[in-house]
């Protein structure tokens, strides 16, 4: 097992260092590869420890609100032609859905294409992505303001699940594992 509280630290870090960075004078390139890899890196400790047992009901689920982009046409999403959203994605009609935070991750960590949008404010507002396994299924695009809030709850504390009187740890056969349950 890992002793959350670690990876808790870490993630806080992150964030305040997201938030901070989300705002620019001058947009670059490499602001914009900094600010996706550092969203990245977030996803992959919140993916650690949703996989091990230290993660309360309420924190595994979290959800995120996002904009999902139907695939359109047969032509498939290769590294040649991913720049060209507007082309693949129907953008005209989005559907809202709400994603829990492991498929969140999942999209970030695994991503085929990512793009943080930057608004009119000087500061990246959306986040395009679709993970290699999704790229010819839809795109997701998800407000910056919701990933922070939602990876804030990893961050927490209060969300680490303690052993010992909380916790039970029940034999599952078919996993050849250990189950853990919160209890009430």
């Amino acid at each position: 097992m890992i002793e959350s509280t670690y990876w808790r630290a870490e993630i806080r870090r992150d964030l305040i260092w997201l938030r901070k960075h989300r705002r620019y004078r001058r947009w670059s390139e490499k602001r914009q590869v900094l600010f996706e890899r550092q969203l990245i890196l977030v996803a992959f400790q919140i993916r650690i420890i949703l996989e091990r047992p230290k993660v309360r009901v309420n924190a595994i689920r979290t959800t995120v609100i996002t904009q999902r982009y139907t695939k359109r046409g047969r032509k498939p999403v290769t590294l040649l032609n991913a720049v060209a959203l507007e082309e693949h994605f129907d953008l005209t009609n989005p559907v809202v859905v709400q994603m829990p935070i492991r498929d969140v991750c999942n999209q970030l960590v695994h991503h085929y294409v990512m793009f943080a949008i930057r608004g009119e404010r000087a500061q990246f507002e959306t986040v395009c992505v679709c993970s290699d396994y999704k790229r010819n299924v839809c795109l997701y695009e998800f407000a910056v303001s919701d990933l922070l809030r939602a990876f804030a709850v990893f961050g927490d504390e209060a969300s680490a699940l303690s052993s010992a009187p909380g916790v039970r740890f029940t034999w599952d056969a078919k996993r050849g594992d250990y189950r853990v349950e919160e209890l009430p």
